[in-house]
C-alpha cells in the first residue's frame, strides 16, 4: 500500500469517453476514477471491450481527453498543447504489443533510442547492455529484428521501455507473447522497478501469472471500475475464508464471488469492532493491525488473517489493540446470496488468484 502522505503519480477522476457521433456513438469509458501511486504496480483487467486500452492511451498523452481530469505529476492532460504532451511522453515508458522496432537498427541501437529525446547519460551504453542481460538479451545485442522470434523482439520493446528509467510505465499486454521464464524476466523487472525507482506501473493483462506480483488489481466491466482491491489483502482473505471451515466444499468461483462481497473497514487504535452484548451477524476478516477479541474462549491477542464472527465463530467483544485496524467485513445476508448462486462472481480473476490457497 503507497505510504498515507504519498500523492498519486497520477490521478484521474471522471474521465468519460465515446468514439464516433450520433447513432454509431459507442461509449467505452464512463467516470473512471483511478490513482496510482509511486513503486506501486496497479494491473487493470476485464473483459473485452471494457476501456482498458482507452484508459491507457489518455493516460499517457496519446489520446486526448473528451471529459474528465488526468493528472500526470502535477501536469494535467486536459487542455495540455502538443508540445506539452510530447514532454509528458518522454518521462513514460510505454509497452505495447506491437513493437515498432525499427529493422534497419540492432537490438542495442534501438534500445539505446530511448535516449535520444533527451539528454544522454553517460553510461547510456552500459545501461541497455544490462537491462538487455536481464532479460536474456545477451547474445542478441547485434542482431536486426528480423533474426529475433517474436518473444524476443517483445522482450527488446520492453528494454527500450525501461532503460531510460520512467518514472512512469504504462503497458498493455507486455507478456502476451512470452513464454513462462521470459515473463518471469519482465515481471520481476517491472517489480524491481518499481521498488528501485519508485516507478509507477499501471499495466493492462490477462497474463493470470502476473497477478501475484501486482499491488493492486483493478477489474473494468463496461467502462467502469467495478472493483478496486489491494492483492495482499485480497488473498490473505480468501485464504482465511479457505481455511475457515465456514464455508465447506466452496469451489474457486464461489469463494471469488465470496471475496468480491468483502467491504473494508478501518479502525482507530482503541476502538471497538463489535460491542459486548450487540448482536453483529457481519463476518470479519483482520487483514493489519492487532484487535483483543474475546470469546467463550475468553480475551487473546490476534493478527492479520484472523476471520471472527458470523454463526460459526461467534465473539463477545472485539477492540483494536495500540495501533489502527484495517478489516474486511463480509455481511451474512450478502454470503448467503452469493453461494445459493443469486450473485454471478464480481471478478473472475480472483478465482485464478485463489486457486491455490487449499
Amino acid at each position: 500500500m503507497p505510504p498515507a502522505d504519498s500523492a498519486p503519480l497520477l490521478a484521474a477522476r471522471g474521465v468519460t469517453f465515446a468514439f464516433g457521433e450520433g447513432p454509431a456513438r459507442r461509449q467505452v469509458l464512463t467516470e473512471v476514477a483511478l490513482a496510482v501511486y509511486p513503486g506501486e504496480i496497479v494491473i487493470a483487467t476485464g473483459p473485452s471491450g471494457a476501456g482498458k486500452t482507452t484508459f491507457l492511451t489518455l493516460a499517457g498523452a496519446l489520446r486526448s481527453l473528451q471529459a474528465g481530469q488526468i493528472r500526470l505529476w502535477d501536469t494535467e492532460l486536459a487542455g495540455l498543447s502538443a508540445a506539452g504532451q510530447v514532454a509528458i511522453r518522454r518521462r513514460i515508458g510505454f509497452i505495447f504489443q506491437d513493437h515498432h522496432l525499427f529493422g534497419a537498427l540492432t537490438v542495442r541501437q534501438n534500445v539505446r533510442l530511448a535516449f535520444e529525446a533527451g539528454a544522454v547519460p553517460p553510461d547510456a551504453d552500459r545501461r541497455v547492455d544490462a537491462i538487455l542481460d536481464s532479460l536474456g538479451l545477451a547474445d542478441h545485442l547485434d542482431k536486426k529484428p528480423r533474426h529475433l522470434s517474436t518473444g524476443q523482439r517483445q522482450r527488446v520493446a520492453i528494454a527500450r521501455a525501461l532503460v531510460h528509467r520512467p518514472a512512469l510505465i504504462l503497458a498493455d499486454e507486455p507478456t502476451a507473447a512470452l513464454d513462462a521464464d521470459s515473463g518471469a524476466a519482465v515481471i520481476g523487472l517491472l517489480r524491481r522497478t518499481a521498488a528501485e525507482q519508485r516507478s509507477a506501473v499501471l499495466m493492462v493483462t490477462h497474463d493470470d501469472r502476473l497477478f501475484p506480483f501486482a499491488d493492486r488489481i483493478v477489474h473494468l466491466r463496461d467502462g467502469r471500475i467495478v472493483s478496486d482491491r489491494h492483492v495482499a489483502d485480497t488473498v490473505a482473505a480468501a485464504t482465511a475464508l479457505a481455511r475457515s471451515g465456514a464455508f465447506p466444499a466452496l469451489g474457486p468461483v464461489t469463494l471469488a464471488a465470496l471475496v468480491g462481497e468483502l467491504r473494508p473497514v478501518s479502525f482507530a487504535a482503541g476502538a471497538t469492532v463489535v460491542e459486548a452484548g450487540r448482536r453483529d451477524d457481519r463476518l470479519w476478516i483482520l487483514v493489519a493491525g492487532r484487535a483483543e477479541l474475546t470469546d467463550a474462549r475468553g480475551p487473546r491477542s490476534v493478527g492479520p488473517g484472523t476471520l471472527f464472527g458470523g454463526a460459526s465463530h461467534p465473539v463477545v467483544s472485539v477492540r483494536a489493540l495500540d495501533e489502527p485496524l484495517r478489516l474486511l467485513a463480509l455481511d451474512a445476508a450478502a454470503a448467503q446470496r452469493v453461494i445459493a448462486g443469486q450473485l454471478a462472481p464480481e471478478e473472475q480473476l480472483a478465482a485464478l488468484l485463489f486457486r491455490d490457497v487449499r
